[in-house]
């Protein structure tokens, strides 16, 4: 079993059997989990001297629901795809398609709202690429 698994793993048993009290203190709960993830998925990466996805993509377009690209699906979605996942946003077992579906958007919705950027839609235009920008 990967050690990304395993995180994982314990993160859905921590959240299945380890929350309680109302849904403003479960969501303070998962996002500090997420951030917790994220932080050991970059120890992780660091480690094993793999990127972390940070400062890796150049995003050029807006990025926005059913887009896809070729056939390939596109790059730029992939790259965003990878980025979400090495911050915990994009569901870790999910494959990086290219195809800019209802999860992407709703990984980069909890993105934009643990990085204050506003209105957090799950679209990724002007306001997420200069927030990605700035931190890569």
């Amino acid at each position: 079993m990967s050690i990304k698994k395993l995180i994982f793993g314990l993160a859905a048993l921590v959240l299945l059997f380890g929350l309680s009290g109302s849904a403003s203190a479960q969501t303070a709960d998962i996002n500090a989990l997420l951030q917790q993830i994220a932080l050991i998925q970059s120890q992780i990466a660091a480690l094993s001297g793999t990127p972390t996805g940070t400062g890796a993509c150049n995003f050029t377009q807006d990025l926005f629901m059913d887009m896809v690209g070729n056939v390939a699906g596109n790059p730029e979605v992939v790259c965003l795809q990878d980025y979400l996942k090495s911050t915990g946003h994009f569901p870790a077992t999910t494959n990086s398609t290219g195809y800019f579906g209802p999860t992407t958007k709703s990984a980069v919705a909890s993105w934009q709202a643990a990085n204050l950027v506003s209105p957090a839609a799950g679209y990724f235009g002007a306001k997420s690429r200069t927030a990605y920008n700035a931190m890569a």
